[in-house]
Order: C-alpha cells, then structure tokens, then sequence
C-alpha cells in the first residue's frame, strides 16, 4: 500500500472533489462537500480513545499479575481496535467529527472542503478546504490558495492549520512562506494542543485564517516580483539548486548529478518554460517545487511526500528556496 491512504475494513478512507488522489482511491464526489458528508464520503466516522496499557508481572513463587503502565495510555481506534499510538494519561484525543465541526465554525468566510481522509491506518487526518483566492504571476498561469487542517492519532503530530498555494497548472503546493527570514518559515500556521480545549482557539483560528485573504495581494506581488527579475543563467540555476540539495544532505557527486538531470528535465518542461518564466525566480522556484513534489526514485511514498511539502523537510526547502529568490529580485 505505497500509497498509505487508510484502508481499514477494505474501504479507501478519503473522499476528494472532482478528481481523485493517489492511485485513483478514494470516493469522488462532483462538487465540494459538507463537513458532515466528507466525514461519511470519506469514512472519517470511527473516534479513538486512550486506554490502560498492562504488562504481566511475574515474581517467583507468586500467580502471575497483569498491571497497568502509570501514566501511559494506548491509543485505540474504536472501529478496528487497532493501536494507533502511545501517549501520557495527560494526552487528549481531538475527534474527526470534532474537528470538522471546528473547521465549519472558523471557515465561513465561504471556503470550500475540498478533499479528506486518513492515512497510515487512521495515524493522520487531514481537511483541505479552497479558500477561492486565486492570483496569476504571469498572465495564464494561475496560483490557487488553500487551508489544510492536519492532526495525529499518534501521540506525535501536531494538530495544525496551515495556509498553502498550488500552482494549478502542474499541481505544485507549498506552504506559505510570506515573512522568513534566515532561512526560517515563520508563517508556521496554527496549532493546537491535544489537550480538550480546541474550541478555545476559535478566535485565533479565524485570525489566521482572514490573515490568509488579506495576505493574497502580496503573494502576487511577490510571485510577480519573481516572475519579472533578470533572468537566471543554466549555471546559476544549476548552482541553486546545489545549494538546495546541500542543505537536504544530497551531497555525493552521484546523487548530486541524478538530481541536477532530473531538475534540468523540469526545467525544460512545457509548465515551466510558458509565457517568458524560463530563467526567472519563478521558474527555479517551481522547478524545485515540482522536483520535490514529482521526482523519480524517491525512497519516500506520496502521501508521505505530501506531509512533508506541509508540514516538513520539503516545506522548509520551499520556503527557504522562496526566499533566497526573493532577495535576488530585489
């Protein structure tokens, strides 16, 4: 199951609008869903629970005794019974329904739910809801605006809300990365604790999320400023890209070589040499975005690929390469 959408029961757990993901799993509905259809649509209905954990304790001479563990707690899945995690007794679960129903109350500035699921057996949940925002660098090449809710049965992942951008010609996301500096994304979303008090964050959530809408115009002024800047050498493209490679350990000359051919093929694509971007920032960028978002030989699945451009490694490159363009426009 490289592809490592839920499968529990047999049944796909997602549901997307319009077209499907990921090996072509998952119930396609025509248009955009309620919270309560993608929960059905998607097969989100299960909760999970923290539960004793208990070791046989065997002394000599003494009838065996089962205890339980102090102060962990097994995450079960109610539906399988199946151990997604394990977690201090202190470790609040934030149920799908729940956070769906939380998702409707902050997004009635009249986003749309486009896709939901789960994956690695109900381990993650995600909500990706359309925020109907769309900017265009260059004339015909569109950059469509998203909010994706995440959260973990695991005991490990955050719940978090995050902005992102796909460029709609080829697909490319990457989180929003409007105000880094030093090479770090501050725009980090928003997150919350496992801890029961998620309704607590409404008021922050909807902050974040109008300052999603209103940060629109300087997306597109810096995705135009990118678009416009002098043009980038082969050499100097190539060296980008070293540099990116670099900083994710792809060092070895072998490594090194197969990453640059197959970055020169994006390169050279149709969606990234379109309308005079050849040689811009906007090109490297979307260069470097594709070849992480597509690139041949990864050891890493998709859907696992796609947490990273989120919430990870990719991320952090893309807005680290985001804002080393920058700065070479200005």
């Amino acid at each position: 199951m490289a592809h490592e959408i839920d499968m529990t029961g047999g049944v796909a757990r997602a549901a997307f609008a319009r077209q499907p993901a990921w090996h072509g799993l998952g119930k396609v509905v025509p248009e955009s869903m309620t919270v309560e259809e993608a929960i059905e649509f998607a097969g989100l209905d299960w909760e999970v629970h923290p539960e004793p954990i208990y070791f046989k304790d065997e002394k000599p001479g003494e009838e065996p005794v089962m205890r339980a563990i102090p102060d962990k707690r097994a995450i079960i899945r109610d539906d399988s019974r199946e151990c997604t995690g394990i977690v201090s007794d202190k470790w609040t679960p934030v149920q799908n329904r729940a956070l769906g129903q939380f998702i409707q109350s902050v997004t009635d500035q009249g986003a749309r739910l486009e896709s939901a699921g789960s994956l690695r057996r109900g381990k993650r949940v995600w909500f990706l809801l359309d925020l109907k925002k769309t900017y265009e660098p260059l004339k015909g090449d569109s950059v469509h605006s998203y909010l994706v809710f995440g959260n973990g049965h695991d005991g490990l992942t955050t719940l978090k809300g995050l902005g992102t951008d796909t460029r709609v010609v080829c697909q490319n996301t990457w989180a929003l990365a409007l105000e880094g500096t030093n090479g770090e994304n501050k725009n980090k979303g928003i997150t919350f604790r496992h801890d029961g008090t998620i309704a607590t964050y409404e008021a922050k959530a909807r902050e974040y999320i109008e300052s999603l809408f209103k940060s629109s115009d300087k997306r597109k002024e810096e995705s135009e400023a990118l678009a416009k800047m002098v043009r980038m050498r082969d050499e100097d493209m190539a060296a980008f890209f070293i540099k990116r490679l670099k900083a994710m350990q792809v060092k070895e000359e072998k490594e090194v070589k197969r990453a640059l051919d197959q970055l020169a093929n994006f390169q050279a694509s149709e969606t990234n040499t379109r309308n005079g971007m050849a040689g811009t920032g906007w090109a490297a960028f979307q260069v470097w975005s594709e070849y992480l978002d597509y690139r041949p030989g990864l050891k890493d699945v998709r859907a696992a690929r796609w947490e990273s451009n989120l919430f990870g490694e990719y991320a952090r490159s893309k807005a680290n390469a985001w804002q080393e363009l920058l700065a070479l426009a200005k």
